[in-house]
């Protein structure tokens, strides 16, 4: 296929050629298969990243805004924009802490090195950084986003194309509430990872559970710095050409096919191995020099696997019943609430930042609005969802209700297998000597079957040298026949006297073999339909809570009244 050997470029020259390719370029997909196949060139690069992130619509935002408050961005709006938000005034601490991340990001990189010759990367990394936080107060600075900010610097060369992109992974790539203090969307993004790699790699993720090693270590790592503290700089670039245009979409698969690498090593480690491993640099490389084969199998091989976009909302979506489920069993007590949940300062309820469990999984490039964020620091006070206390409770009494009603129903059905199981295990006592008995019985017939099968087989042999001896040792050559055929009669009749007597055992086990039949059978019929049975209560809980659910999250003016 074209797009698997040559660029971008070239890709969209063959578009362009005529009406024909055009349309092939489409129904094949060329585009698609030329970036996931590691073939963009660096200045392509440069130029797609803005594109797929939708960086113009967040230029045209901030343009307006910083003439709107008096400020002077210039005509080149883009460069503009980045020099007044990074001289705007900002806390000592959290200069301090941009400063200090800087120094530790990718240390060895010439770019960013100690010493004068990587201060200037140093400072422009310093920049951006620093820009951020000013651009999105809500988010500031959090530990993860100088790797990201690095490796945007080392694939769009100037400060302000990098801060653009900050800016763009922040609202259009929804890592805002990554970042955000207390991480709300963190934890949903675990669940999601955690889960798919229990579906995709089950003999790894009960190996890890075994080993008490937690998937969420390894993937806050991965979602907090974007593969960047996992993947080397030179080659990560190619993962973010899949990430920026799959979207979280290709940040769960490309972590899934880190993981798979690491597959058969893991699973020969022990706890602290595992730990020590995960935690290290350079998890993935795609081969010696970084040619351009192995940067294309590479990419192959951690986008092995498919996530589909139904998949990931519907784990988002059971992410967000088993937050309710948390704020069922908890809201009332003393105990601390997962994060996205805080008890309001009325103390009639909870107040739900739906940022924390809800969120588009799809590129910028693919939705029709993804300028999303309404203001530069506004909270969208719309995520967040009044759930009163009343409505809490009313679900807990329900919810007590239908478990009480499924451990009774459990219960009988535990009761019933009970029974059988003593009555099995009377007969199976009352009948131990005779099936003992019978038992024996069959091994020395088994026994007798194969005495009486090898002299058949000498038998055979006696015959045959009986018959190739010469005549005048004829008197004594049948003698060796004649001592087969009396042993074998004898056999034959020992046999015969054995499976008359295991026929009348068996006889005599016959109407207990019946009754032992029966109540395995009938232990079996109820244990299958206990595990229906929960299966079927399991799903109708699931539904009378996705229920609950849906009515607290509706709200009503009084609840809204009272969030506020």
């Amino acid at each position: 296929m074209l797009a698997d050997y040559v660029g971008l470029q070239e890709v969209l020259q063959s578009e362009a050629a005529c009406l024909g390719w055009r349309k092939l370029c489409q129904s094949e997909k060329w585009v698609k298969r030329c970036i996931l196949s590691g073939r963009l060139r660096a200045d392509e690069r440069r130029g797609l990243w803005p594109r797929l992130a939708v960086v113009s619509t967040l230029q045209d935002r901030w343009r307006r805004q910083l003439e709107a408050s008096g400020a002077d961005p210039g005509l080149d709006a883009s460069r503009g924009c980045f020099k007044v938000l990074a001289t705007q005034p900002m806390a000592q601490t959290k200069i301090s802490e941009i400063e200090r991340d800087v120094n530790r990001t990718f240390p060895t990189h010439p770019r960013f090195c100690q010493g004068t010759e990587g201060a200037g990367g140093r400072e422009q990394l310093f920049q951006v950084l620093r820009a951020t936080a000013a651009a999105v107060p809500a988010v500031g600075y959090c530990q993860g986003m100088n790797f990201v900010a690095a490796v945007l610097l080392l694939s769009v060369q100037e400060p302000h194309e990098a801060f653009w992109m900050m800016l763009a992974i922040l609202d259009h790539y929804h890592f805002r509430h990554v970042f955000a203090p207390g991480v709300p969307l963190l934890p949903l993004r675990i669940f999601q990872f955690s889960r798919l790699v229990k579906e995709r790699l089950p003999r790894l993720w009960r190996h890890l559970q075994e080993e008490s090693s937690c998937v969420s270590i390894f993937a806050h790592q991965c979602v907090m710095t974007i593969f960047g503290y996992s993947i080397e700089p030179s080659f990560l670039v190619y993962v973010w050409d899949a990430v920026f245009f799959l979207g979280w979409n290709g940040v769960f698969r490309i972590g899934l096919g880190l993981l798979a690498s690491l597959e058969e090593r893991l699973l020969g480690m022990d706890a602290e191995d595992i730990s020590r491993l995960l935690n290290s640099k350079k998890l993935f490389e795609p081969g010696a020099a970084g040619s351009s084969p192995s940067i294309q199998s590479g990419l192959r091989s951690l986008l092995r696997f498919k996530v589909s976009d139904e998949s990931l909302l519907e784990l988002q979506y059971a992410f967000k019943l088993q937050r309710w489920e948390e704020l069922v069993a908890h809201a009332a007590g003393d105990q601390p609430l997962p994060l996205g949940l805080e008890r309001s300062a009325c103390g009639k309820g909870v107040k739900w930042d739906l940022h924390a469990c809800s969120t588009e999984n799809r590129p910028p490039w693919r939705t029709d609005a993804p300028d999303v964020a309404v203001g530069m620091d506004e909270d969208n006070g719309n995520s967040i969802v009044f759930v009163s206390f009343e409505c809490v409770k009313l679900s807990q009494g329900k919810l007590r209700e239908f478990d009480a009603q499924t451990q009774r129903d459990v219960a009988a059905l535990s009761v019933r297998i009970g029974d059988a199981e003593k009555e099995l295990a009377v007969i199976l006592k009352e009948t131990q000597s005779l099936r003992a008995e019978v038992e024996q019985t069959t091994l020395e017939q088994e026994e007798r079957q194969d005495i009486k099968q090898a002299l058949i087989e000498t038998l055979q042999v006696a015959v045959k040298s009986s018959a190739n001896s010469p005549v005048s040792k004829a008197p004594g050559a049948d003698e060796t026949v004649h001592v087969c055929l009396r042993k074998m009669k004898q056999a034959e009749n020992e046999y015969f006297e054995q499976s008359q007597r295991l026929t009348k055992k068996l006889q005599e086990l016959d109407p207990f073999q019946a009754q032992i039949d029966d109540r395995q059978e009938y232990k079996q019929r109820a244990m299958a339909q206990l595990s229906a049975f929960l299966e079927f209560r399991q799903t109708e809980r699931s539904d009378l809570m996705n229920e609950w659910l849906r009515t607290a999250l509706a709200g009503n003016p009084e609840t809204a009244a009272l969030a506020g």
